[in-house]
């Protein structure tokens, strides 16, 4: 799981309970389904839940501060890495086997192909180059700026979910939504999608 971000913070929230007993009032909740995710007392959390993106999913992290009279809850979302590995394997995987496969196809579709790859400027050896020299960079130049904004999206539409969890606590608590929060509830920011851009949270 990646490190909290530490830019733009979400919301506090301001509870009159102890933290016992806001773990056993989500608790509550959470087994009534309303809130997914929930996992009490997570390695260096009160608790947490999900925050859903696109197309990687996060997790929503409380920590509890004390005040005079309760508990101040901060909260930080961090992605989850199993997706992103996974992606980024099929992304190789996909890539590497394409070229001999395209290198067989354009020789045994066009002679004048075949021919190119025989001249001695593309060969090393026994290894005829011409198609990886211009088929790797193709397909993997682009690979940074989809994977910028496949994380953009990823990170914008997490932090609407959590907004949208946090909405979900407060209203658990019996404390006051906070106004972004509120905001996010009542009209789901819809980023678009071209030039990197952020996506809205789905379920994941």
């Amino acid at each position: 799981m990646t490190p909290p971000t530490t830019e733009n913070p979400l919301p506090l929230l301001d509870v009159p309970m102890s933290p016992d007993e806001v773990i056993a009032r989500l608790d509550t909740a959470s087994r009534r389904g309303r809130l997914p995710g929930f996992r009490a007392r997570p390695p260096g959390a009160l608790f947490q839940t999900d925050a859903w993106g696109t197309p990687f999913d996060s997790d929503l992290f409380a920590h509890a501060g004390t005040l005079d009279a309760g508990v101040r809850l901060k909260f930080d979302v961090r992605l989850r890495r199993r997706l992103p590995s996974i992606y980024a394997v099929l992304l190789v995987l996909t890539v590497w086997p394409g070229a001999p496969l395209t290198d067989s196809l354009l020789r045994m579709w066009f002679d004048w192909y075949h021919r190119l790859t025989q001249i001695d400027f593309f060969q090393t050896g026994s290894f005829e180059w011409f198609t990886y020299a211009w088929y790797i960079p193709l397909c993997v130049l682009p690979l940074p700026f989809m994977w910028k904004g496949w994380m953009r999206r990823s990170h914008m539409s997490a932090r609407v979910s959590a907004l949208e969890m946090i909405a979900k606590i407060a209203g658990e608590l019996g404390v006051s939504v906070p106004p972004e929060a509120a905001r996010a509830v009542a009209s789901p920011p819809q980023p678009s999608f071209t030039g990197g851009g952020g996506g809205s949270a789905a379920a994941g």
